[in-house]
């Protein structure tokens, strides 16, 4: 099932976080994960996402099966914890199961705007949902901040298509 932006809870002030999981973490990290990685991490009855919850220290919470982020076919994935190291750490054991999975990719065709590999050899896509603030935050005064992490992580980091519209149908 679909949700209206307003739905989502992801209008500014929203609490969506806590009021869809009950956690109240200092940290939260919101990813946007095609349906096919977010399956494969939680088959096997979470077994994936529980070893993933134990090595990290933190929290992994999954939008159901079908109930996409507004505007796309791509899951919400929150990574909660009071811990800023623990969301550090789940992130990156996150995008080593994503790598691992996306060389998958490139036999089958994702639907446009979910996939995972990028155009570039060992290129990964991966999106995150950032409020109006913390997007700012991130640019930076006159984008100093934003192409400083470019520049130090060597990461394509891009906003939406025009008019606001996300990559995925």
């Amino acid at each position: 099932m679909k949700r209206s932006y307003e739905e989502s809870g992801h209008s500014s002030g929203s609490k969506w976080s806590r009021r869809d999981t009950g956690l109240r973490m200092k940290y939260c990290l919101k990813a946007l994960i095609p349906d096919v990685f977010a399956s494969s991490l939680l088959r096997d009855k979470g077994a994936l996402k529980e070893q993933l919850q134990e090595e990290s220290g933190s929290r992994l919470v999954f939008s159901n099966k079908g109930d996409f982020f507004p505007d796309t076919s791509l899951r919400v994935l929150g990574i909660y914890s009071d811990l800023s190291g623990a969301v550090a750490q789940a992130l990156e054991l996150i995008l080593g199961r994503m790598k691992e999975l996306a060389q998958d990719e490139r036999g089958r065709y994702p639907p446009p705007g979910c996939e995972m590999l990028g155009k570039e050899e060992g290129e990964l896509i991966f999106r995150l949902v950032l409020s109006r603030e913390m997007t700012g935050l991130l640019i930076g005064s006159q984008g100093a901040r934003i192409k400083q992490l470019r520049q130090d992580s060597g990461c394509k980091v891009r906003q939406p298509g025009p008019n606001g519209k996300r990559s995925c149908p």
